[in-house]
């Protein structure tokens, strides 16, 4: 029995992987290696980052993650919840959390969803070609 390329394939394996791919980048992110964040991306990825314009290219992701780090965000932890393949393609919906320092040196504890595209590679590596991810909390 085939599957139809139009039905999602649901599974733990892969679901597994992209979670063990989150916490790979998020501890790339937490760590300050930002040249690392490209590596998880297609070449061709586009992000599209809350308040901010379209970033295309992984070659241009350090920079954009640099920026959040240094409006003070830390402690990125990623929760892989949804992952629906067709062929070599996959969706992957998850949550985040994360903390924000503020001027005064207080930090704000920020969580909320992000949903990625990722493409399997010829040699069998998923890559995100297109990100998005917005916050739970209302706009201060």
């Amino acid at each position: 029995m085939s599957t139809s390329p139009s039905i999602p394939v649901r599974g733990p394996d892969l679901q597994s992987e992209f979670q063990r791919l989150a916490q790979e980048f998020a501890l790339a992110f937490n760590k300050g290696d930002l040249e690392k964040i490209g590596s998880f991306y297609t070449p061709d990825a586009i992000v599209l980052p809350p308040h901010h314009e379209i970033v295309q290219g992984a070659v241009n992701l350090p920079g954009l993650m640099r920026e959040f780090q240094q409006m003070g965000a830390t402690d990125l932890r990623l929760e892989v919840t949804r992952v629906e393949q067709f062929l070599d393609t996959a969706l992957e919906i998850g949550r985040y959390s994360m903390l924000v320092r503020q001027p005064d040196r207080t930090s704000i504890a920020d969580r909320g969803k992000y949903m990625s595209l990722r493409r399997r590679l010829p040699n069998n590596q998923w890559r995100i070609y297109a990100d998005a991810w917005n916050s739970d909390l209302p706009l201060a």
